[in-house]
Order: C-alpha cells, then structure tokens, then sequence
C-alpha cells in the first residue's frame, strides 16, 4: 500500500464537524413535503418528529420558540412543507431539519386535517349543545371581525336599519398565524365586560380553505363551546363552513344575515305593539260592558230582596208549625195506648213504652233545634248575600246614585239638560243640584 496515496485521517468529531459544516453549506434554506410522524413534545418545550414519504425519513426539530407557533399544524399524520435548515447530530450520526415554518400540502390534506379534528372534538361534546335562545330586542350586540373591510360596514349598516343598537366591536385579525388565539381571547373579554353584550357575531368575509383555517382550531371551538352567551357564526360565503359553525349557537350564511339574525324589524315591532295596543283596548271595553250588565242585574235583584226574606220567613213557619203538629198528634197517640193498656198486667210495658216516648220526644226536640238552626244559618247567609249586593256597599266605595226630580235612577247623561234639577245619594247622605251644562 502507498503510504503516500492514504486518505485524510480525521478524528471522529472533526469529521463530523466537517460533515455538518458541508451539509449546513450545501442545503442553507430548505422546503421539504412529507407526512408528520413519531410526534414527541419535550418537557423543554421543544418539538421532536420525522417527515416522510413512501421511500424515506427525515428527522425534524421545532425549537420552543417556533413550536409555540406552530402547534396547531403539529399533528399527526399531517402532510406538511417545512421551511428550514439542514443540519448533522453527531452524536448519533443524523441528519435533521431544523424547521422555522409550516405550511399543509395541498386542499387535500386539510380537508383530512379538518375531518379528522371534526371527529375529535364531537368526541369531547363540543357540537351538541342546546342552542340559547336569541334576545328579542338586543340592547348590546358584540361583534368580533377585522376593524378594516367591507364585513364590520355591513354588520353595522344592517343594524342601523332594523334595529338601532349599541356595537361593542373588539377588532382582531381574521387570517394568518396566532388568528385563532386573538379570536379566542376576544369572545372571553366580551364575557367579562360592562355592560355585557346581549349576543356576539364572530364574523368573517369568503375565502379559501386556507384563509378561513384559524376558524378550525381547537382553541376557537373549545371557547365558543363554553361561551356564556348565544353567539352567531357568520364565516365566509354560505358555501363555506369551519368547526366554528358547529359549536356555535347559530350559524349565518353572511355578516349581513348574522346582523339580521340578531336584530328584530323595528317597523314590525311598532305594528305588533299597536296590534296589541288595539287588543287590550278592545278587551277592556267589553270588560267595561259585561261589568254594566252585571251591575245592572245586581240592582234588579236588590229590589226583590224583601220578597226573598219572606219566602224563607215562610219556610220556616210552616217547618215551625208541622213540628209541633207532629208532637202533638205523637203525644195524643200515645197518650190513647197508654189508656187502653191494663196497669196491673202491663207495667214493665208501659215502663218501656214510657222510656221510647222520652226518647222519641228528645229526639223530635233536637231534630226541631237542629232545623230551624239550619234554617237559621241560611237565613243569614243569604242576608249576607244580599247585603254584598246592596248598592250602599257601591256607595260606599265612593260611587253615588243620581235621580231625577221624580225619584227615578238616572242611566245616561244625554238624558239631562241644562237647569233640570237632580239629587244625588252618597254612602252618608244626599244632596241635590241643578245641570249647569252637559
């Protein structure tokens, strides 16, 4: 062997060294496609993984810094592009990508992205609650959407013409990185602030799957699902549709929609209130009405009151009457027995015949107090029902009667004219007066 011809001798670290130097030379910024695996998160904070493909696996480091950022694209299964370095570990002989970005490959995978975390957080019982019931005026409507832009314009404009109320708008970005977190963060604060919102609308205008993406995230759905308060999805077009849509209470095909979901007619109400206006009017006058016809019925049965007080005087003097007949023909009868019978044959007869008698007789005259107390009672109910219905009872509760010079009840005032003379009945006593005019 020429000693000469040998190749360099190195140490193993400086080959490595050397090694790591030439790939960090050769590959300085990278894109790479594969499919995310073995996903570990350190207790560091760091993010270890490997991107694949059908032939080969690429290991991959996301620093505590960038992971923070990227966690939401971290899962796994997903096919990403990863931005970043290459370099060497020469403590294992790897090399690795050292990735700064992430983006997902192709409309395909996010559709499998999104599939997949629908089916996660319907799991958890974020999409299957009872949906609170709008106010039907809102006095305070929270509204979270980009300060910039054509959707706050129509929000606002539709509110103002319907239902004129006050905005609590909490500007947020709507697209791109940490998105979601400032959207979360703003449903949270329109909870906590004075006066609280009656309803919110997170709102946003039409793009792709990629633009609305944030509205996909865990974070948005998890606060939504918790939120306090009924709020109204309005993200995209009516042909767009993110998880954000399914934990909310409603969903609205467009901000314009959302604002009219939220906000009643206000023409429609003033109709409604007038219609209910004319209701009650119409209700209290037939009130007013059948409160006459009974007065007028009260009156005509008071006029009759003596003739009821005699019917049951009546009653009660023939019940008084018949009672006593019936003692006296049941002493007689016994009386006549009591003579026929021999004594000296018939004592212990006569003692019980004697002892039937008394207690016939007790009996009879418990049954005559008993009824006539009857009779008595309903005697005095019904002068208590009467006097209810007496008009000195209206009189006293400073209603008066009005009569003309004949003594007759005066019903209507088109009846009077200017100088007749009338008198007039109080609780306490009356007084007379002369029509001045009607």
């Amino acid at each position: 062997m020429d000693l000469d011809n040998h190749p360099p001798l190195y140490q193993v670290s400086d080959f490595s060294n050397a090694l790591k130097k030439h790939v960090e030379t050769e590959f300085n910024y990278v894109r790479i496609r594969g499919e995310i695996s073995g996903l570990t998160r350190a207790s560091s904070g760091h993010i270890y993984y490997s991107l694949k493909d059908e032939k080969a696996v690429l290991n991959a480091i996301c620093w505590r810094g960038v992971a923070t950022k990227l966690a939401h694209l971290l899962e796994e299964g997903a096919e990403v592009i990863a931005f970043g370095k290459i370099t060497t570990y020469g403590a294992r002989s790897n090399y690795q990508i050292i990735v700064d970005n992430l983006e997902i490959a192709g409309e395909g995978a996010l559709l499998k992205m999104l599939h997949d975390r629908r089916k996660k957080l319907a799991a958890q019982g974020l999409f299957n609650r009872v949906p609170r019931l709008l106010p039907l005026v809102p006095q305070h409507i929270g509204v979270v959407t980009s300060a910039s832009g054509a959707v706050l314009q129509d929000i606002l404009h539709r509110i103002e013409q319907r239902m004129p109320c006050h905005v609590m708008l909490y500007a947020v970005p709507v697209q791109g990185q940490g998105a979601e977190n400032k959207i979360a963060q703003a449903i949270d604060a329109l909870q906590n602030m004075v006066p609280r919102p009656d309803v919110i609308i997170v709102a946003r205008g039409g793009g792709s799957l990629e633009d609305l993406w944030c509205f996909n995230e865990e974070i948005i759905v998890q606060t939504v699902a918790r939120c306090t308060i009924p709020i109204i999805s309005a993200i995209g077009h009516e042909t767009d549709h993110t998880l954000i849509d399914e934990a909310a209470d409603y969903r609205a095909p467009t901000p314009t929609a959302a604002a009219e979901m939220a906000t009643p007619v206000k023409q429609e109400l003033m109709i409604n209130v007038n219609d209910i206006r004319n209701r009650l009017r119409r209700a209290l006058y037939h009130l007013q009405q059948n409160a006459k016809q009974q007065l007028a019925i009260n009156q005509t049965f008071l006029t009759r009151k003596h003739k009821i007080f005699e019917t049951y005087a009546q009653h009660i003097d023939i019940a008084t009457i018949t009672i006593k007949h019936a003692i006296k023909n049941l002493t007689v009868r016994y009386q006549h027995r009591l003579q026929t019978i021999r004594l000296p044959d018939c004592r212990h007869l006569l003692y019980q015949k004697q002892q039937i008698y008394a207690g016939q007789k007790k009996h009879l005259a418990q049954s005559y107090r008993n009824h006539i107390q009857t009779m008595q009672k309903n005697l005095s109910l019904q002068v208590v029902k009467l006097e209810s219905y007496s008009y000195r009872k209206t009189l006293q509760r400073g209603f008066s009667l009005v009569k003309n010079e004949a003594g007759e009840l005066i019903k209507h005032s088109d009846t009077l004219k200017a100088g007749d003379k009338i008198g007039i009945v109080f609780a306490n006593g009356t007084a007379d007066a002369i029509i001045d005019k009607t």
